[in-house]
């Protein structure tokens, strides 16, 4: 959901786990090269979603373990449910609506799905989106009033032995295809 805080606690989780970090939502605006308003404007949300739905499958794609923070319609498609399904660990960062109207309406980011009737439109993505949620989500933490870094030791409490155990997977393979280049060199 936006505003649900899934960009700052991503950044924060992978520096705690010494993962690269992925904003999808950032990585659509750096290969299309334009904001996410004016690529919602252009191209639909329709359009806007394929995009969304092969920057995942690329990010996915990445051999070393990664925190992704996805943008919150990525759920949408059935394909891309099967996908962080199958080749990930989900963590939703659930709000109330409350919090998540509180929170965009102090926000000066544009996000197009609740521009307009913001109560509305956040109740009606909630509606939409939550038994898509619940159907991809290994872990489920509530968010309402909680501060980044609670919710930061909350994940990591949940995910960081498995994680952290395919971190230190990915380490020894770079240190072994580095080996192999100097070995090369």
């Amino acid at each position: 959901m936006p505003g649900v805080g899934k960009s700052v606690t991503g950044r924060r989780l992978a520096a705690e786990l010494s993962m690269r970090f992925v904003d999808l939502d950032e990585a659509i605006v750096d290969r299309c090269g334009q904001p996410i308003p004016e690529l919602f404007a252009r191209f639909g949300e329709a359009g806007f979603r394929e995009m969304e739905s092969a920057e995942l499958l690329t990010v996915l794609d990445d051999p070393d373990p990664l925190v992704i923070s996805t943008g919150g319609g990525v759920v949408l498609a059935a394909s891309n449910r099967a996908a962080l399904r199958e080749r990930s660990s989900v963590v939703w960062l659930r709000a109330s609506a409350p919090t998540l109207v509180e929170r965009l309406a102090a926000s000066s980011t544009r996000r197009p799905t609740v521009e307009g009737d913001l109560v509305g439109n956040v109740a009606r993505l909630l509606k939409q989106r939550t038994p898509l949620y619940a159907e991809v989500a290994g872990i489920v933490v509530d968010v309402d009033r909680a501060p980044v870094l609670d919710v930061v030791d909350d994940v990591l409490a949940r995910v960081g032995a498995s994680v952290a155990a395919a971190a230190g997977a990915a380490a020894d393979r770079n240190e072994e295809t580095q080996g192999d280049a100097d070995d090369r060199g």
